[in-house]
């Protein structure tokens, strides 16, 4: 939705009708335009949201015992992605 494309599934299509219905996207040459760039972010979040809870990420690791970010721990992750990744990232992660 955010590149102005139709989703590849069509489990959304009840959400999409309802925000649509709403004024707050449109379809456009075959894709969809969120009407107010407000929105742009939220909306494609909000319609998402279940889908995005149903991955699977572990985050245990990242937190410490009271619930919050453990931040050395989390340094030393980036860290580690930089040394094997960097230059990937520096490069823009350009599929070669």
């Amino acid at each position: 939705m955010i590149a102005g494309q139709l989703p590849a599934v069509n489990s959304l299509s009840n959400d999409v009708a309802y925000v649509a219905g709403l004024g707050l996207i449109r379809v456009v040459d075959g894709g969809y335009a969120i009407a107010n760039p407000i929105y742009r972010e939220i909306i494609p979040r909000a319609m998402t949201e279940d889908l995005q809870r149903a991955l699977d990420q572990k985050t245990a690791w990242r937190l410490r015992p009271d619930g919050l970010l453990d931040v050395p721990k989390l340094m030393a992750a980036w860290q580690e992605f930089w040394r094997e990744d960097g230059h990937e990232a520096a490069d823009g992660f350009v599929y070669k």
